[in-house]
């Protein structure tokens, strides 16, 4: 019996001893991972993170504007020097191991390989790019010009169709049978994979929000007439609500959680506002600047969103209030959570890595800006294929 307790009190002082171990190595919430400064200029987009952990995103900084990839320990993968700056347009990674994103002085769409930050082909457009681009399933690449509102489907650096006056700055997204949303000025339309306009739906004020999609077909994207639109598969409204004032901007792209909760900002009052699934507010959290940023969010329910207070704000999901800000660059680059939950986001010319305790993105539809830490911009067609672009890619 003695022998007995004695193996049982060594087994306790193991299982204690390996408990606090792992507490103790267990990174604080909220607290910095790594960070990178870019040379190469400021990071207005959103990074994207690929299947081996790198982060690539954009720099506009003149002539020293590049793509940069990130290793996952904070180091420097390699560096595509475009020359021309790259403001919005977020890196979007394929399937096929290309990264692409475009520039906004010339109007470049780039393909580079995320392995050694080789041009694998480009596509001039001529015109300012400041659309993320949304990736089709079988490769073509969607994405909008600035100045002619122009949307281009591109495969393989040839173009398949261009359709004048339904893309502008507003990144696309693509629904589970392949229908592309995109914005114009006040409309939302509904695009064939051929490139033939379904439906359009006119909003009350310009669009420069890029819709997020939900499982049962709603499309949500804010304006600049203050208002949260929800607007059903066949182009109906569903509903709008105004959060911030007729004359308000929304620059921010909705996040959604898995209980049908929208998270959206407003660079007018300054707020990231929860709104249910009804159009009915939840609530509202005052940061100290505009939020340009959208959202992203949590599995364990966390928001996180990047202000011009130059904070990343954590937000709990139940009643709106502050779980911790970290002090960082000016922050209107959208935040992306990795499946290990380290959030990452740009603030000035410096890239963050940022720890969690979140548990990696909710399972929702639409957790992030542009859906997925890889940015695809597109609906699975089912809950195993939603698992696997979340957690593994495709």
């Amino acid at each position: 019996m003695g022998k007995l307790r004695k193996l049982l009190f060594l087994g306790m002082c193991v299982a204690l001893s390996l408990l606090t171990s792992n507490l103790a190595g267990a990174a604080a919430d909220g607290s910095l991972k790594w960070q990178y400064n870019a040379a190469s200029g400021a990071i207005y987009s959103s990074p994207a993170l690929g299947p081996d952990g790198a982060v690539y995103f954009g720099t506009s900084g003149g002539a020293q504007s590049a793509i940069v990839a990130v290793k996952s320990d904070g180091s420097l993968k390699w560096k595509y020097t475009t020359g021309v700056p790259i403001i919005w347009s977020s890196v979007a990674i394929g399937a096929d191991g290309n990264g692409y994103i475009g520039t906004y002085d010339d109007g470049t769409l780039y393909a580079i390989s995320t392995i050694d930050g080789s041009l694998t082909w480009s596509y001039p457009t001529g015109k300012n790019i400041e659309s993320s681009p949304a990736l089709g399933r079988d490769g073509t690449v969607y994405f909008g010009t600035f100045n002619n509102n122009m949307l281009y489907a591109v495969k393989n650096g040839g173009l398949i169709w261009s359709v004048d006056s339904v893309g502008s700055s507003v990144s696309p997204a693509i629904g589970p049978d392949g229908i592309i949303y995109s914005s114009a000025g006040r409309q939302l339309y509904a695009i064939k994979p051929n490139g033939e306009v379904k439906w359009t739906f006119t909003a009350d004020g310009a669009n420069y929000s890029s819709p997020a999609l939900g499982f049962d077909g709603t499309i949500y994207f804010g304006c600049y007439d203050g208002k949260l639109y929800a607007v059903n598969g066949d182009g109906t409204i569903k509903w709008s609500r105004s959060l911030s004032g007729s004359s308000a901007t929304i620059w921010s792209s909705p996040a959604l959680a898995p209980d049908g909760t929208i998270y959206i900002g407003s660079a007018t009052d300054n707020r990231l506002y929860a709104v249910n699934a009804d159009g009915t507010i939840k609530w509202s959290y005052l940061t100290g600047g505009q939020i340009w940023s959208s959202p992203a969010v949590g599995a364990s329910g966390v928001i996180y969103v990047g202000s011009r207070d130059n904070m990343l704000h954590a937000v709990n999901p139940g009643d709106g209030s502050q779980r911790w800000t970290y002090s960082m660059d000016d922050t209107g680059s959208p935040p992306i959570i990795g499946p290990d939950g380290v959030v990452y986001i740009g603030g000035g010319s410096t890239l963050y890595a940022i720890n969690t305790d979140c548990g990696g993105p909710a399972g929702s539809s639409w957790p992030m800006f542009h859906r997925d830490a890889r940015h695809t911009a597109r609906m699975p067609t089912s809950i195993s294929q939603l698992l696997m672009l979340l957690f593994l890619g495709d």
